[in-house]
């Protein structure tokens, strides 16, 4: 060619017929030559500089698809950390992503368990529970209560018996193995007007145990002064 506009720039560049020639930015391509401009790459897809064919554009972290797009989001629970043709990879075990995720960062622990972000997750101990995602601590039962292990939520805690509901003194039936409870003795002590002191054992009503037998009798001792 004889002329300088006979000379037009390449497929990857932009310019005016003669030049000068500007390298397509990352981002675009352009894949004809002469001063058309160039194209901007699919939504949510990047190219290098100098990209000369759309299929130059690939699917940027968090996003899954062809060269060339389209470009689809991982779904929750995955991650993508690089742009490019690669899949999309599962959380660990126990823990979630948001939708579009480009790091394991974003993989959260669930609640219920703990652990640190894009790490092993581990499940609350039981008597203790955890009601948000992330690596917060487990956060322990009220008093008197217990939970699960891998709880996610103070409602999972639940009562437990207490020692004060059991009788404080328990003693096995002579017949039939009924386990009954006992109380003690109380005592009252009067005096007479001639000196007499008298002594009775009481037994209050047993009112929850079932014996098979028994039977009480009051004994009163009295001691009389001499005439």
């Amino acid at each position: 060619s004889d002329e300088v506009v006979d000379c037009t720039c390449s497929a990857g560049s932009t310019g005016s017929d003669g030049g000068p020639c500007t390298q397509c930015a990352a981002g675009t391509y352009k894949d004809v030559i002469g001063s058309a401009f160039c194209d901007v790459c699919p939504v949510n897809s990047n190219s290098s500089m100098h990209s000369s064919a759309i299929s130059a554009c690939m699917c940027i972290a968090g996003w899954i698809g062809p060269s060339g797009g389209p470009c689809s989001a991982c779904v929750s629970g995955t991650y993508k950390l690089t742009s490019d043709g690669g899949s999309c990879l599962d959380c660990p075990a126990n823990s979630t992503s948001p939708s579009a995720s480009a790091d394991s960062k974003d993989c959260l622990c669930n609640a219920g368990f703990t652990g640190v972000e894009g790490g092993l997750c581990t499940a609350c101990d039981a008597g203790s529970f955890k009601n948000t995602s992330g690596s917060a601590n487990c956060l322990a039962c009220p008093d008197g209560t217990s939970s699960s292990p891998a709880s996610p939520d103070a409602s999972n805690c639940s009562g437990v018996s207490s020692n004060s509901d059991i009788a404080n003194v328990t003693s096995p039936s002579t017949s039939g193995g009924t386990t009954t409870s006992m109380p003690m003795p109380t005592s009252t002590s009067t005096s007479t007007p001639f000196g007499v002191s008298s002594s009775a054992s009481s037994s209050s009503t047993i009112s929850t145990a079932t014996l098979a037998s028994s039977s009480s009798s009051t004994v009163a001792t009295t001691s009389m002064l001499p005439s």
